[in-house]
């Protein structure tokens, strides 16, 4: 773009346009790698998140996330379509290019094991006041945009980059003038040693160090507790239901069929019933009709690729075989991230059926007395 100024005629650079493209609903490893890419591009390109809702990405995905780009411009994707990382990275973040070349490498590299150490053992969903877990709960109990929720999560990254030298930690105690943020900072009552990255109270420090006027930093830090209230209050709404869910014999694995509302009654129900070992197999449908199946961890697995086999076949791209959990495998038909696939049309009764051929066993429903009468298959 051209302009005039009192020297003659400047050219204006104007930044081309790249669309980034994460899942829906992206846990942290999703957003230290959109960072690999801001760093590698600098402040010459405009980066936009755009979001993906299904698992593999339809031609019509790929047109709406071009017609997004400057002409010349490809999306950049983030572990979306072929660019999976678990076909041989740790975490989404690990599959980035490590330029060791750009501004804040090394704070990088050093975010990108922490990511892996997540993906492997969970550690950073595991402290006090983890950002980390929140970021994959606070989708459900908001109704801000993705794209809103998306740079609120991203200031957590960005804070292991901003200079931490505008203020001394200290002043929070000492001055006075801090007084309202002193009284926020301890009502996370923790130690020194709980202050560790992706956590409330690491974000805290490191907005107060950077500089933050003390209205943002009193915003920031008040929206994610409200966050977190709202999350734990539908967490112990979802423990205290009653969950009664369709039971079955098959051969001689008990299989519940359930139909959750919300995330969190699955979580609760998953754990009460599966992760205790009550059922060796649960189906669990949601309000929009999408079923997991997924095996408990405390019975000798099965195999489920047959079963994943059948249904794919049955059904093409709305079924996907999750083997990467040490706990156990699932087949998903979606997921509370890929809320873009079309639920199966096949009924409880019908999928039963289905379960019930691929392996050659007699399926049974227990009634109240425990008295199991065998029910002829349906379609």
């Amino acid at each position: 773009m051209l302009g005039n100024s009192a020297g003659g005629i400047v050219r204006e650079f104007t930044k081309p346009v790249r669309c980034v493209v994460v899942p829906n609903r992206p846990p942290i490893d999703r957003y230290i790698a959109y960072k690999r890419v801001q760093l590698d591009h600098g402040p010459w390109v405009n980066l936009k998140v755009a979001f993906c809702d299904v698992n593999i990405p339809t031609p019509t995905h790929l047109a709406k996330w071009q017609a997004l780009c400057s002409p010349g411009q490809e999306p950049i994707l983030i572990d979306v379509g072929d660019e999976k990382y678990h076909k041989g990275f740790l975490s989404a973040a690990h599959m980035q290019d490590m330029a060791s070349g750009t501004e804040g490498s090394s704070t990088w590299n050093w975010l990108v094991g922490l990511a892996n150490e997540n993906n492997e053992t969970g550690a950073l969903k595991q402290r006090r006041h983890s950002v980390a877990k929140m970021i994959r709960e606070i989708y459900h109990v908001t109704n801000e945009t993705q794209e809103s929720l998306f740079y609120r999560c991203l200031d957590v990254v960005d804070s292991f980059f901003w200079k931490q030298n505008k203020r001394p930690w200290d002043d929070v105690f000492s001055n006075p003038v801090y007084s309202k943020l002193k009284n926020l900072w301890e009502g996370f009552s923790v130690t020194e040693n709980e202050v560790l990255p992706f956590t409330l109270p690491m974000y805290f420090r490191k907005l107060f160090m950077s500089g933050r006027a003390e209205s943002d930093i009193i915003g920031k830090i008040r929206w994610w507790i409200d966050m977190k209230k709202r999350v734990d209050d539908r967490h112990a709404a979802a423990r205290a239901k009653q969950y009664q869910p369709d039971l079955y014999m098959l051969g001689r694995r008990k299989v519940g069929v359930v139909r959750i509302s919300d995330y969190f009654e699955s979580l609760a129900f998953s754990f009460s019933w599966v992760g205790s070992g009550k059922l060796a197999m649960a189906i669990i449908r949601d309000k929009e009709g999408r079923v997991t199946i997924v095996q408990s961890f405390r019975h000798k697995p099965a195999d489920l690729e047959p079963l994943a086999w059948e249904l794919e076949r049955r059904e093409p791209t709305r079924w996907y075989h999750e083997t990467r959990f040490k706990a156990g495998h699932m087949i998903m038909n979606g997921s509370w991230q890929f809320t873009g696939v079309p639920p199966t049309a096949l009924s409880d009764v019908r999928l039963l059926d289905v379960i019930c051929r691929c392996y050659g066993i007699e399926c049974s429903k227990i009634y109240p007395a425990n008295l199991v009468q065998a029910q002829p298959a349906r379609s």
